[in-house]
């Protein structure tokens, strides 16, 4: 399994493609550039990509963690663990939170005798509404670094060679 990572950009910064190579067919060349070095807020966050060693030009996205271990990984009970730490889990509270300050929100608005007073009663519920958001958000984005996503590929493919 070959790895291939590219950083999460901005949909105006233009077309994502990586560099690749295939090693079973030499005159196979696919050379492109990501460019967009403004934009802080994109460091940390990368797209993964596999291919397999049955066919190394078909690219597989890495769009779920739980998804990508169950069918890519199960040879490897250490990479598929390794992986499985970044799975995300919704908690019930997570599924029910949002809709309950939607509705809370909507609530305050019918009964209030003006939007404006509706709006200032729902306040403090949609403070809080953007307040869990941001709480959720900086616990809940689970996500290898590439040289986590490295480590797993790897012991992947240790295993596979054992084999």
């Amino acid at each position: 399994m070959n790895l291939y990572y590219a950083r999460k950009l901005p949909q105006e910064g233009g077309i994502v493609e990586f560099i690749s190579s295939d090693p079973k067919n030499s005159s196979y060349r696919n050379f492109m550039i990501v460019t967009y070095g403004d934009r802080v807020r994109y460091t940390n966050d990368y797209y993964f990509f596999i291919t397999l060693e049955s066919d190394s030009t078909q690219t597989i996205p890495v769009h779920n963690s739980k998804e990508f271990a169950d069918n890519h990984l199960t040879n490897s009970p250490e990479a598929y663990k390794m992986m499985m730490k970044f799975a995300k889990k919704r908690s019930t509270a997570s599924r029910l939170i949002p809709p309950v300050i939607a509705a809370a929100t909507l609530a305050a608005l019918l009964a209030a005798p003006s939007v404006e007073a509706g709006l200032l009663i729902s306040s403090p519920v949609i403070a809080g509404g953007i307040a869990y958001y941001f709480i959720r958000r900086s616990k809940g984005m689970l996500s290898p670094d590439p040289g986590e996503m490295a480590k797993i590929i790897m012991q992947y493919n240790s295993s596979a060679r054992n084999l």
